[in-house]
């Protein structure tokens, strides 16, 4: 008796699907990379701020570090309700370039800050821009994608967030946020320049807007949602809980999620401060380069 043969995963992917995630992947990446130029900038940027207002850098820096993680880790998760909810509205493409502007818009706008409030209130924008784009860019791919390669393509979307997060650590690099740069000829500190070269992402609004469209997924429950025999509005959170089997898939997600986020943001993205801790003594430069490479080699570790 013969038979059957498996259907392959590849089955039905057409190029258009490789580009859509493809691109959601750079939205995706870019995002991380504007994450790392503030773990590695933020110290310099704040020790430089805190000093033109007159603060005590050597008791205020560390507290005032937490404040801006902090406040920047809370715009990540109100983001993601605010244009997780947005994006249920308006499209997922509609936000990608949305909340593309936020993250890359505010990270540029990070480099005028002049004091320590205008900075945090900054990372909390970008904040925002960051929690959105991961929720668009991930329903954009998994509305669009064939059943059978929704997995790997989503695996894929996650797992460019370490190489954004390399890049991010190669252009500190380039530019240590430690000392004096030139870019473009302009003189500045190197947090101030590491902030503006975050701006750039928001070039990738172009694709998007030009060969992205709206799933059909999407456009078939707003329709309904629209013209139904029980009209309701897309996007609204007490749906995620008014029955038992979404209300167990949020909470068990939530829970998996801020597991997640506890280990990564209150570990792992403190060891630039961590090396700073070990380097006492050695020159800026020397600092900011070990710095670099030491979050760069945590990624590529991730990576394989």
């Amino acid at each position: 008796m013969e038979t059957q043969a498996k259907p392959s995963i590849w089955e039905g992917v057409t190029p258009y699907h490789v580009l859509v995630l493809i691109i959601a992947s750079c939205g995706w990446l870019f995002d991380c990379m504007d994450q790392r130029i503030f773990v590695l900038g933020r110290e310099s940027a704040l020790k430089e701020l805190l000093t033109g207002q007159g603060g005590d850098v050597t008791h205020e820096l560390k507290p005032y570090i937490g404040w801006a993680t902090m406040w920047m880790i809370f715009g990540w998760a109100t983001g993601g309700i605010i244009f997780g909810s947005l994006s249920d509205k308006i499209g997922r493409v509609k936000t990608m370039v949305l909340t593309l502007f936020v993250y890359s818009g505010f990270t540029g706008l990070s480099a005028f800050s002049q004091n320590t409030l205008d900075f945090t209130i900054y990372r909390f924008l970008v904040g925002l821009g960051i929690g959105g784009m991961f929720g668009s860019a991930a329903a954009l791919v998994a509305e669009s994608v064939p059943t059978g390669i929704r997995s790997l393509a989503l695996g894929s979307l996650q797992a460019l967030s370490a190489t954004g997060n390399i890049l991010g650590s190669l252009i500190s690099l380039w530019l240590p946020p430690g000392l004096m740069v030139t870019l473009m000829g302009w003189e500045l500190a190197g947090w101030r320049a590491l902030f503006l070269v975050g701006i750039l992402p928001s070039l990738l609004v172009i694709p998007i807007v030009l060969f992205l469209r709206e799933p059909e997924p999407w456009k078939l429950a707003r329709q309904a949602a629209l013209t139904g025999e029980k009209k309701h509005q897309l996007g609204k959170i007490p749906d995620l809980f008014s029955h038992p089997r979404w209300r167990h898939h949020t909470l068990v997600g939530l829970a998996l999620g801020v597991s997640g986020m506890i280990g990564l943001w209150g570990i792992g993205f403190y060891t630039p401060e961590l090396v700073t801790a070990a380097l006492q003594g050695e020159s800026q430069a020397t600092i900011d380069r070990v710095r670099s490479l030491s979050t760069a080699s945590i990624r590529v570790g991730s990576r394989l």
